[in-house]
């Protein structure tokens, strides 16, 4: 793996290359003001859920929509949270979609009226319970930022939904929750810029096109090369891993560019989204981690960020391995190092 080259400067952003696994990848790091010197305020962890709005679906869909209750109940059954930390979700506003969402969008959305081609895009059917999963999921992670500009660190036990762009929702994204919390606490003036570090296994293609061009809000995708979504959107930093990639490869990937991208980035505030399809059983995954890689992943992120002064807002993403226990203990994994970091 090659390490990183700074090469020129173009249009006033860094350009950098490097190479790994033999591809060659090309960043582009914003500049922006100093970075904020904030020390985490110790609070309670918060963590936010969406039980009350369970969504029916087709007997063999593929999407897991039973893990959000049983992760929570999972980790009130380990004991890796207490009871009091758990909060329901508040459903996210019309007028806090509408800082990403296009009114045709939601219009059509929300009244049942996307049509079969957009539905077969989305991969749900529609549903009343369907939409209030939705809001609920984006309610969860704007709630979850706004605990961790408070005390540090926040999470969703839903969220993450990256595939869905600003005029339509695709691989089971409906909205894109952590592309509408950026823009709902910039409009209120609670933070500047935001990074946004996505090691779900399926490229952030959705949040990539929501922000392309802006530099105040820097995205990181570390995903499948090979996996969907076959048309990637540019992020401010893509790095595609081939198939197979494990621990060892993996990691030492990430710890090459995250230092840069989360010194780039200037941010106020890091959204983390921790999908765990790069596990070796996940059906949808084409990567080959163990859970003690994925632990150490999440680890590594969240312990950057924490050294950096700089709050975390934690969602969910991918997870698809059939039976379903090694993605809820993959998910618990990743709870184990946020509570090592800020319990």
């Amino acid at each position: 793996m090659g390490g990183l080259r700074k090469t020129d400067l173009a249009g006033g952003l860094i350009r950098a290359a490097c190479s790994c696994n033999g591809r060659a990848f090309q960043k582009f790091y914003a500049p922006g003001c100093a970075p904020p010197e904030r020390a985490l305020r110790p609070g309670s962890v918060r963590v936010f859920h969406i039980d009350r709005y369970p969504v029916p679906l087709p007997d063999g869909h593929r999407f897991p929509m039973e893990k959000y209750r049983l992760l929570r109940e999972l980790l009130l059954a380990r004991g890796v949270l207490p009871p009091t930390v758990f909060h329901e979700a508040p459903r996210a506003e019309r007028s806090e979609l509408e800082h990403v969402h296009t009114p045709r969008y939601l219009d059509a959305f929300l009244g049942g009226g996307l049509t079969d081609a957009e539905l077969r895009r989305l991969g749900f059917p529609w549903s009343h319970r369907l939409v209030d999963n939705a809001r609920a999921s984006v309610g969860g992670t704007l709630a979850a930022a706004r605990a961790a500009l408070r005390d540090g660190f926040g999470a969703n036990l839903a969220g993450g939904t990256h595939h869905a762009f600003p005029d339509h929702g695709e691989g089971f994204c409906v909205f894109n929750d952590i592309a509408v919390a950026i823009r709902v606490l910039q409009a209120e003036g609670a933070i500047r810029r935001a990074v946004v570090v996505d090691l779900d296994v399926h490229q952030g293609n959705g949040t990539a096109a929501v922000f392309a061009g802006d530099p105040s809000v820097f995205t990181f995708s570390m995903h499948g090369e090979n996996n969907f979504p076959f048309r990637k959107q540019p992020s401010h930093l893509d790095l595609g891993l081939e198939d197979g990639v494990g621990d060892a490869e993996y990691l030492a990937t990430l710890d090459a560019h995250l230092p840069h991208v989360l010194e780039s980035a200037h941010a106020d505030l890091l959204f983390f989204q921790a999908g765990v399809d790069p596990l070796a059983e996940d059906t949808l995954g084409r990567l080959s981690l163990t859970h003690a890689g994925l632990r150490e992943r999440d680890l590594r992120v969240m312990r950057a960020a924490k050294e950096r002064g700089l709050p975390v807002v934690l969602t969910l993403g991918g997870g698809y391995a059939r039976p379903l226990a090694p993605t809820l203990e993959a998910h618990v994994g990743t709870y184990l190092s946020a509570c090592s970091l800020f319990r």
